[in-house]
C-alpha cells in the first residue's frame, strides 16, 4: 500500500502540533470547550481536581509550575464550559 506523501505529512503534523487552543490536558483528559454537548464544571472538577483560585463562574488552573502558565476557564451560570484560554506568565 502506497500513502500519499501529502497525507502522511498533513498526518504527522496533527499528530505532532501544540494542543489546540481551547483544551487542556489534567492526566490522561483532554478538556476542550468545543465538545457539541460541552462539558460540565463537574466533570471538570472531577478530572482536574480542584482549580487554584474561583470567581463566580471563572476558575483559574495554574499550571506554572510545569511551564504552562494560568488556564482560565469560563463557565455558564448553568455549570457548562464555554471557553478554555490558556495565559503565559511574564518572567
Amino acid at each position: 500500500m502506497k500513502i500519499h506523501p501529502l497525507l502522511f505529512t498533513w498526518t504527522a503534523l496533527l499528530l505532532t502540533g501544540p494542543v489546540q487552543a481551547g483544551s487542556m490536558t489534567c492526566g490522561d483528559a483532554l478538556i476542550t470547550d468545543d465538545q457539541l454537548d460541552g462539558e460540565l464544571s463537574e466533570q471538570v472538577l472531577a478530572q482536574c481536581g480542584e482549580p487554584s483560585a474561583r470567581d463566580g463562574t471563572t476558575w483559574l488552573y495554574d499550571r506554572s509550575d510545569i511551564g504552562e502558565g494560568t488556564y482560565v476557564l469560563q463557565f455558564s451560570d448553568s455549570g457548562q464550559l464555554q471557553s478554555i484560554e490558556q495565559q503565559m506568565g511574564s518572567d
